[in-house]
């Protein structure tokens, strides 16, 4: 097998896993900032920022309110 055949694999892998990670952070703190988040699960902000607008555009989560005084809201988990 070749390394550059497995490296996709092993990226869908990850960020599938970040997202799990970044849900449950959401389910455990709704009000969770991402600097909050980067700081909890030792990923880069732009890590972050790139799984929250996959799972938005998945229309798993939403944002309600301001990017400081809002919070998130899951819409499913599946």
């Amino acid at each position: 097998c070749l390394v550059g055949e497995t490296e996709p694999e092993t990226e869908l892998k990850g960020s599938l896993k970040t997202q799990r990670v970044v849900l449950d952070m959401i389910a455990s703190d709704s009000s969770i900032t991402i600097s909050a988040m980067v700081e909890r699960c030792g990923k880069s902000r732009t890590t972050i920022q790139s799984c929250l607008k996959i799972l938005k555009e998945k229309n798993r989560i939403k944002r309600i309110g301001a990017n400081k005084g809002g919070r998130w809201v899951i819409i499913s988990r599946d």
